[in-house]
Order: C-alpha cells, then structure tokens, then sequence
C-alpha cells in the first residue's frame, strides 16, 4: 500500500539558529530565530505552527529565539467576534469614504501613518532566498517504493556525513541538492505505520440553529428582563444601538464619486485569476517597498516578491494568482513601488513571487455545504476604480485568518491604508464566521513591545498575545506592564501552568523522517544511523506535540 505524500506537510529542518541584522532594532546580527522549508502545508498544521509562535515568509517558517533575540516577537490576535471600533478606527474609515464620496484627497493629511506599517526591509527578511532541497514531485513518484514502512539501510549504503543542513549547506545554490541521487532501497524490515489520515466532520447539524455565544445569550436574557420592566425599552434600545464595523465600513453612497471594488484572489495553485492581476501587483509592490521600507529596486525581484507574498506550503480549488494571471504585473508594479519610496528597497518580480505569492499551504475547501473561498493562501486586492491600490496577503485557515503582510500604494499613505487593511481584513473574517462559526480570530503577526509602529495592533481590541513559556493567550492589557519590565517575558500570571502541547520524550520518538525516500521514525532513524537525538528533541520543544505527529521532516 503506497502512502500519499500530498496528503502530508512536509518540511526540511536547519539545526543551526539564523543570526540576521534585525530590521526593527537594526542590530546587525540580533535577530535570532529557527527555521524550516515548508515544501507544503496543511492549514490545520500550519494554525498548530502559529499558535506556538511560529509565522511563515513565502515558504520559509520560523519562530524567534524569545529569550535570546534582540527585539521579542510574541504572536498577537483579534477576537474579531468581539471586536469595537475606537474613535481613531471610526475616523480613518470615515476619511477613507470620504474619499471615495467627493473624490477630495490630500496627500499632506498623515493621521497615523507613522504606526501602519512595520519598518522591516526585504534583505532584512526571514528565509530570503533560502534553497530547499525537498523534491515533491520526486517523492510522490516514488511513494510505491517508501510504502508504508521504513527500509533499514544496507551494509553498502554509505551514511550520511550531515543529516540537517548547516549555514554553509543553506545558502549553497540552488539544485545541488543531495537528494538528487537515487539509491538503492535495501531490503524491507522494519514497518512504521503512519498515523491514519484525520476524518473530516460532518459539521454542524443543519436541522437545529447555530450555537449562539455566551455574550449574545446574556444580552438576549437582558433584553426579555428590560422588556417585562419597561415596554419602550424595545423602541429606546433600538434607537441607540451601535453601528457595526461593516456599517461603517460600507458607509459609501451609491454616487460616489470613486468605486472601491476588493478582490480575494487565491494562491495556493496559481491560475488564470493570478495570472491577469499578477504584473499589476508586482509593480505596487516595488513601488511600496522602496517608497515604504528603502529596499533598494535590484533586489526586489519577480522572483523574491513570489517566494515571499504569493509561495505558500499551505494546501483551496478556485482560479488560482500565477504569474499569468492579468493583474501579477499591476500587483507587483505596487510592490516595487511601495518598497522603493517606503523602505527605500531595491527589488523586482522575481523578489515578489518569492516573498509574496509562494506558498507551501495546501488549499482545502470549507465543510461540505459551506459556500466561500475555503482555506489556503490569498491576496485581497484593493482596487479604486480600475487602478489597485493596495494588497493584503493573507492564510485563511481552520479558526483565524492570518495575515501575512499589506502593501500599497504610497502615493495614498495619507489614507492609513495599512489600519484600513486591517479593518477590512477583521471583516473578512466576521464574514466567514457567519458560515464557518469557528472561524472567530484575526492573527496579525508578531508584536513587538519597544517597536513604536507596532502599537497599532494592540489598539485592535479585543487583543491576546501568546505566552512564549504555555503558550497560553493573554489579554494585551495584563501584558503590558511586564513588557514595559522587561522585554521577554513570561506572560501567563500562573507560575505552575503547563505547556499541554509539550512533546515528551515518547512523542520526539514518534516523530516522522524521510531519508532517502525512505520513512522512519526517529527512534529508528537514529538507531539505524547512530545519530545524537539531541536535534530531535529540539524540533520537538519548538512544534509541539499536534505538528510533530503530522509533520515530516525530510533529511538530504
């Protein structure tokens, strides 16, 4: 029986912690983090990497050394269910309508331009221009051979010198990888059963209505209270009711002068619908990050704009962004112009494919009977009339949406596009919860305490950061005073709570290796090639107990 690799996230391990010139601090080599090339992704193990403080740039996943990085990066959330608009949130979206009503826009207003965006250039990237020597297309070729065992080596194969790549072995060119060479299987002995494929749900009941949550029904038991007291209560509390993010959101007359039109255009399979916008966002890009970040242009390639915005592991079946699709060019032209006059980066295509448009995410669809996008890797466009302004990369994945980076045009700075995206993007995800209740948070990244243009997340409240020692989220606002102390902490008040995903040292065991294209566990790996464990255990302590089982780690 031959096992579907397709079906499996698959990932090739750096045993060496990265040391790079923090793009926040601008420490020329504090920036500490691990990392590993997601070839693919499932989202389910994807949203396991980022709930233990993991985030992916293009294919390429990393998690901060916390305790030992220069500027912390804890992981921060949205409860976009419980989400209320203060009175900044309110204003930009009113100027933004504003706009687009009587077509009046000054380039001179900058109401919180300063803390929309995170100053962080594309050579100062996680995984830039990483190789992976993960072969996919080799691997599900020869899944008939690997089966569903592990082939112990004979005495004639020769060992490996390396099983995890060094600083020297990454940065190595691109195609000389060692799993290139084929060799011989040996002999069939000892059989590692993978774990059986997870059953997908039947959802919820259809017959029966939807579970309510336990604000609305307290809010339901206040008003039938209110009414038995007060008959105009009804009336009264009608009248003051608050307007909704989406009312003010869509707070647009039908004679405006301007038309806002936002596109999600997927990119986990990239097709004819990437194909015709694929240019277009190129060009935003460029022109973002050299206006935005000061990348200088040569280094913002087609290529590092699709490793990093448009690659994705995360594994979504609808008209696919490629490099065809008609509106790439448009896309990219604003990339390279946002990244020239923001960040003062050199970049191009190439740079854009790489950073912006792959991704190892697996695309999957909704539950059965849920209409929507499904779950995978995204760009939600933003075009005013025919022109794009703006682009926020996003995984929708199973309970959040995940933001991945938002780039725009700067000739429109002065409309806080990057607190609007976010806005638009928490929409987006109450949106989806009317279909997939589940689907309740806004992940916005990292958040950085001493990073003055962080702020603005913690300003999108409800908001949790997560605890770097449990993994346990916490309120922002019970945070604060200890970040305020010291910048890495503890976050979780309890000094004896657990980490309950913690691997033990039977899990590490259980986790899964290929070597040439053969499958183990890691107890059978490393008896069979006498390898420390320490490694492992490492891998172990920094995924978790959920990732390690479904992941598989490939050795070259």
């Amino acid at each position: 029986m031959t096992v579907n690799f397709s079906n499996y996230s698959l990932a090739q391990w750096f045993a060496d912690q990265e040391q790079l010139r923090c793009g926040y601090c601008k420490n020329s080599s504090g920036s500490i983090s691990y990392g590993m090339m997601t070839e693919q992704l499932t989202v389910e193990d994807y949203k396991d990497l980022i709930d233990r403080g993991w985030r992916r740039s293009g294919k390429y996943c990393y998690k901060p050394t916390m305790n030992k990085t220069c500027c912390p990066q804890y992981t921060i959330r949205c409860n976009a269910l419980d989400f209320s608009l203060n009175k900044s949130h309110k204003k930009i979206i009113k100027k933004f309508n504003k706009f687009l009503n009587d077509g009046i826009y000054n380039k001179n207003d900058s109401l919180n331009q300063q803390d929309e965006t995170e100053e962080i250039g594309m050579t100062e990237l996680q995984g830039f221009n990483k190789p992976c020597s993960i072969n996919v297309s080799q691997l599900i070729q020869e899944n008939n051979i690997a089966s569903e065992t592990a082939v112990q080596i004979g005495a004639s194969e020769k060992e490996p010198d390396k099983y995890f790549p060094t600083e020297d072995d990454r940065m190595s060119p691109a195609g000389q990888s060692k799993s290139d060479t084929k060799e011989d299987m040996g002999n069939t002995s000892e059989i590692i059963k993978l774990e059986k494929s997870f059953k997908l749900g039947s959802g919820a009941d259809p017959n029966k209505p939807p579970c309510k949550k336990a604000k609305l029904l307290r809010l339901e038991k206040k008003r039938e209270k209110m009414l038995q007291q007060d008959k105009n209560y009804e009336v009264t509390n009608s009248v003051s009711t608050q307007k909704s993010l989406t009312d003010f959101l869509n707070d647009i007359s039908s004679t405006s002068q301007h038309k806002l039109k936002l596109k999600l255009i997927p990119t986990s399979i990239c097709g004819s619908q990437w194909e015709t916008v694929k240019d277009i966002e190129y060009e935003l890009y460029k022109k973002y990050q050299t206006t935005i970040h000061n990348d200088p242009p040569g280094k913002l390639s087609i290529n590092s704009f699709t490793r990093f915005l448009v690659s994705s592991p995360l594994k979504i079946e609808l008209i696919m962004m490629t490099e065809r699709h008609s509106s790439f060019s448009k896309s990219a032209k604003l990339y390279i112009k946002y990244q020239k006059l923001v960040h003062n980066d050199e970049c191009n295509e190439t740079d854009f494919c790489d950073f912006l448009v792959t991704t190892p995410l697996k695309p999957k669809p909704f539950p059965e009977g849920v209409e929507g996008p499904g779950y995978g890797s995204f760009h939600q466009q933003y075009w005013i009339d025919d022109k794009l302004i703006a682009v926020g990369v996003i995984d929708i994945l199973p309970g959040a949406v995940s933001s991945v980076y938002f780039f725009y045009d700067p000739d429109y700075r002065s409309l806080t596009l990057g607190t609007y995206g976010s806005l638009r993007e928490l929409q987006l995800v109450q949106d989806l919860c009317s279909k997939v209740p589940d689907l309740q948070y806004y992940y916005m990244g990292f958040y950085i305490h001493s990073c003055p243009k962080m702020r603005y997340k913690g300003r999108l409240k409800p908001s949790f950061l997560l605890c770097p020692e449990t993994y346990i989220w916490q309120p922002i606002e019970k945070c604060l005073t200890k970040l305020d102390d010291n910048k890495y902490s503890r976050l979780t008040e309890d000094p004896n709570a657990p980490d309950c995903n913690l691997c033990s040292a039977e899990d590490t065991k259980r986790i899964k290796v290929m070597y040439n294209l053969k499958l183990y566990d890691v107890q059978t790996f490393t008896t069979l090639y006498k390898v420390d464990n320490d490694v492992f255990q490492t891998i172990a302590s920094l995924i978790g107990k959920r990732a390690a089982y479904k992941i598989i780690f490939w050795i070259s």
